[in-house]
């Protein structure tokens, strides 16, 4: 409709070329192209029609401009340009997750970081525990030729022992690497059926080159772990040295549990 309408005008203007050189514009410009500019041509010419300057325009030319400027004045509204800030305010921007750091359990008299646990174990006496446990802690530390790693030995009530062990980063499970030493106190404390372990004073100590005389001589930049778990630089890795240091603690504690149970006894065969 809107195309038969742009014809009929242009056909009738080219008619009447001396008497509506006010529309000559309108031939200038496709439809929808400038609304404006059009309405603006259209009502000049409304407002020459009424002040009788062209007599010859007809009543269906008059109707053809009338519904050409209606036409034109919907598709301007419809161009009303969009607020982009509405839409920018209404798009959720992503966030990028916080980082959230590997947690480790301090005691809250001691304030240290500590792994503690008391195990039950039916039909085994204080002295058994302790003399498992000795000899496990004599194979593991070789304690007959390094006595000063006993730092106290109770029998059959208390051992404990300077311990360590390498350690190793956490973060690729392909390939672990050491780096430097993790020691801590073991704590072992007997009773009558049931133990308890403490493992606490854990430090990273930095592995020094046992060529370099010099580095050996002077006192070793030790960190304890309760620093670690507050430092707020090199989050990610500190926390793979602590997430290391307590995958192997933990297996520490498997390995002395099954030492100190009691022996498996085979069923004789009946005969």
């Amino acid at each position: 409709m809107q195309k038969y309408l742009h014809q009929s005008l242009v056909i009738w203007t080219q008619v009447e070329q001396k008497n509506l050189d006010c529309l000559k514009g309108i031939q200038k410009y496709p439809i929808f192209s400038l609304p404006q500019i059009a309405i603006t041509k259209i009502k000049s010419y409304i407002i020459l029609y009424k002040m009788s300057r062209i007599s010859k325009i007809s009543k269906w030319v008059k109707t053809l401009i009338i519904m050409l400027m209606f036409s034109y004045s919907a598709v301007a509204q419809d161009e009303t340009p969009v607020d982009t800030t509405l839409v920018a305010d209404s798009i959720v921007q992503p966030t990028t997750p916080k980082y959230e750091r590997f947690k480790m359990n301090v005691d809250s008299i001691t304030q240290l970081v500590t792994y503690k646990a008391i195990v039950d174990q039916t039909e085994t006496q204080a002295d058994s525990f302790y003399l498992r446990a000795k000899r496990w802690a004599n194979g593991k530390y070789q304690l007959s030729k390094n006595k000063k790693l006993i730092l106290l030995d109770k029998p059959n009530e208390k051992l404990i022992v300077r311990a360590r062990f390498a350690s190793v980063p956490a973060g690729n499970k392909y390939s672990r690497q050491s780096n430097g030493f993790i020691v801590f106190n073991l704590t072992l404390i007997f009773k009558d059926e049931k133990y308890k372990y403490i493992i606490d004073n854990i430090i990273y100590e930095p592995e020094v080159d046992p060529l370099d005389k010099e580095a050996r001589k002077e006192p070793l930049d030790v960190t304890p772990f309760e620093y670690y778990i507050q430092v707020k630089h090199k989050k990610k890795q500190t926390d793979a040295l602590l997430q290391g240091a307590d995958i192997d603690i933990k297996k520490l504690l498997e390995e002395i549990k099954k030492s100190l149970e009691n022996p498996k006894i085979s069923e004789e065969d009946d005969f």
